[in-house]
C-alpha cells in the first residue's frame, strides 16, 4: 500500500511584525528591497491601537495581507524582469 506523501507545513511566527510599545501593539515591517524605490515608507510603522494581542495579531493580518496585495499588483504592473523600476 502507497503512503501518503506528507505535506509541508509553515510555520508562521504569531509574533511576526508586531512590536509592544508602551501597553500598544505596532505593525512593523520593513518595505521589501525591491520596492524600495516605489513604496517610500522604508520601514512600516503603524499603531494598531490595542493592548490585546490577539485583536492586535487580527489587524495585524489585515494589514500584512494589505502590503503584500499592493506588492504584488505593483510587482504585476511593472513586471518582475523589469527589476521594479518606474520610470
Amino acid at each position: 500500500m502507497a503512503r501518503k506523501p506528507k505535506q509541508l507545513t509553515i510555520a508562521r511566527d504569531p509574533m511576526r511584525y508586531l512590536k509592544a510599545r508602551g501597553a500598544k501593539w505596532h505593525y512593523v515591517r520593513r518595505v521589501p528591497a525591491h520596492f524600495a524605490h516605489i513604496d517610500g515608507r522604508g520601514t512600516i510603522q503603524i499603531s494598531l491601537k490595542t493592548s490585546s494581542l490577539d485583536v492586535a495579531q487580527l489587524r495585524r493580518d489585515s494589514l500584512e495581507r494589505a502590503d503584500e496585495l499592493l506588492w504584488c499588483a505593483v510587482r504585476m504592473l511593472w513586471g518582475a524582469d523589469d527589476h521594479m523600476t518606474a520610470s
